[in-house]
């Protein structure tokens, strides 16, 4: 979105008077929460087809904040897929196995493999909260019945006396990054639709909050 800056920042000063100079900084931090409302913008619109909060979305946009000297701010959406738990999980907590749903349409369903392992919740010891199944070596055929059982039962033992978890031998699941579900879903097309013209007036009422604000406080000096 293209603002003319000058025109912007010459309205400003008229209406700071004697506070003109304060007319970049207001510019300023009405860009940037003009970034921030769009990015939130985003989140709601991605909200309506996939099952992920407002705040989990929003957080994986990188924002390129307005400087005085820099009058532009920037909204960028990159990055890797996004860990199924941003997703909508259940339970939370406590025993296996966990329901996934990604998508807004699909109902949570519980994730098994051909071997009949579901996929449980794990905490790393970053605090990252991870959907996973363990990922046994080899295939369970190559294992006696006892075999099999003492492999399991090892694998138990070492998360009762370590509260870790191995991650070569656990799998992690992941839902789609942003850039995809922008591009895929009609979300950026939706966005253009029903939300870019709407963003000069995000930027008009951030200007006209920040001007309240900074004849307030000089009325207060």
């Amino acid at each position: 979105i293209r603002i003319d800056t000058e025109k912007a920042i010459a309205d400003i000063e008229a209406r700071l008077g004697m506070l003109y100079e304060k007319a970049p900084d207001v510019m300023r931090k009405s860009l940037n929460d003009t970034a921030k409302k769009t990015g939130r913008e985003l989140a709601k619109l991605a909200q309506e087809r996939y099952q992920i909060k407002t705040i989990k979305f929003a957080k994986e946009f990188k924002y390129t904040y307005a400087s005085k000297s820099r009058l532009e701010a920037v909204l960028t959406s990159s990055g890797e897929m996004l860990a199924a738990s941003k997703f909508k999980i259940s339970p939370k907590e406590g025993s296996p196995p966990v329901k996934l749903a990604v998508l807004a349409s699909e109902s949570p369903k519980t994730i098994t493999n051909s071997r009949g392992l579901t996929a449980f919740l794990a905490e790393y010891q970053s605090g990252h909260l991870a959907v996973v199944q363990r990922k046994p070596y080899g295939s369970r055929t190559e294992y006696t019945e006892r075999g099999w059982r003492e492999r399991e039962q090892r694998n138990h033992v070492f998360k009762e006396l370590t509260g870790k978890l191995d991650k070569t031998r656990i799998r992690e699941f992941y839902g789609p990054s942003v850039p995809v579900m922008l591009r895929e879903t009609g979300i950026a097309e939706q966005f253009i639709e029903t939300t870019e013209p709407k963003i000069h007036q995000y930027l008009a009422d951030a200007i006209t909050t920040h001007i309240n604000r900074e004849l307030y406080f000089a009325e207060k000096k």
